[in-house]
């Protein structure tokens, strides 16, 4: 049986965008690998997996073991991505903390400094 009303899943707009959204998702994965940077690697991860969701789900008959794989490798992409934005913010400094940083700890960044006086 299919995940989404049979209506949408027969429609044929819906039948005929599945393949490009299928090859999409695939692209945006091996895309994925040739990244260098992690962020950009988690975020084509998240928009292949994504589409691959989608792709399962507008079938007549998904298989539901890779729609649940691919679902769960949205989850775990959106959650390294959301920790990998938070590492790369800047820390906080009280001004007190910010001109010891200045004065005597400008070799370190701010990061490095905040560590250091946590």
């Amino acid at each position: 049986p299919p995940v989404l009303p049979l209506w949408l899943v027969k429609h044929p707009s819906t039948v005929a965008i599945v393949p490009v959204v299928g090859n999409l998702a695939y692209f945006s994965l091996a895309s994925g690998f040739l990244c260098t940077d992690v962020l950009s690697l988690r975020v084509l991860l998240i928009c292949g997996y994504s589409g691959l969701v989608t792709y399962h789900s507008l079938r007549p008959q998904p298989l539901m073991l890779p729609l649940r794989w691919s679902a769960f490798f949205v989850m775990v992409n959106v959650s390294m991505a959301t920790m990998l934005i938070l590492d790369r913010m800047p820390p906080t400094l009280t001004e007190e903390e910010e001109e010891m940083h200045i004065v005597n700890f400008a070799p370190l960044t701010r990061k490095q400094f905040k560590a250091l006086i946590d």
